[in-house]
C-alpha cells in the first residue's frame, strides 16, 4: 500500500472488505516490506474481523533490482500455513 494517499487508501480498504463480504479473499499478505506499521494493523484487524488467513512475503525476484529483501524476510506462521492446506484440501 505503499505511496497511497488517505482517499486512495480508504477506497482500496473499502473494496477489500466488499470482496471479503462476498466470500472472494481467503487472506491478505499482512508481513511485506513495503507494508508500513499501520498498513499491516489495517490489514490483521480485517483478518482478525472476517477470520482471513494473513501470510507474508519479501517478493524477493532476485539480486538485481534497487532494495532487495532476501527470502525469509517475511514468512508466514505455521498456523497459517495450515490453513492454507486446509483450504486447498477442500478445494481439490
Amino acid at each position: 500500500m505503499e505511496d497511497m494517499d488517505t482517499k486512495e487508501l480508504k477506497e482500496l480498504t473499502a473494496l477489500l472488505r466488499e470482496l471479503v463480504k462476498e466470500g472472494m479473499v481467503d487472506g491478505i499478505e499482512i508481513d511485506h516490506p513495503s507494508n508500513s506499521p499501520e498498513d499491516k494493523a489495517e490489514c490483521a484487524a480485517i483478518c482478525a474481523q472476517y477470520h482471513l488467513i494473513h501470510t507474508g512475503g519479501t517478493d524477493f525476484h532476485g539480486a538485481n533490482h534497487k532494495k532487495v529483501y532476501p527470502v525469509g524476510t517475511c514468512t508466514t506462521p505455521d498456523d497459517q500455513i495450515a490453513r492454507i492446506e486446509e483450504l486447498a484440501r477442500k478445494r481439490k
